[in-house]
């Protein structure tokens, strides 16, 4: 039971000193937040990689269709 709720105390640790550290230079909480997720979700294990995901993130980058292209 422990060993499950280590990762994501530690992912609220951190989210709150991020927090403390980046309102100081005058950004919003939200970044801190989300700056430990991307950072620590996949380095702690809360999320384990499916294939379903996988698929989606290799899909994610190799596609451009998301960004806009000069017609010059």
């Amino acid at each position: 039971m422990i060993e499950d709720l280590l990762p994501i105390g530690l992912l609220i640790v951190v989210a709150r000193l991020l927090e403390c550290l980046l309102d100081r230079i005058g950004l919003i909480s939200i970044v801190a937040y989300t700056a430990a997720a991307i950072l620590l979700v996949p380095v702690a294990g809360i999320v384990e990689p499916t294939r379903k995901l996988q698929f989606f993130w290799a899909s994610a980058s190799s596609s451009s269709s998301f960004l806009p292209t000069s017609t010059r």
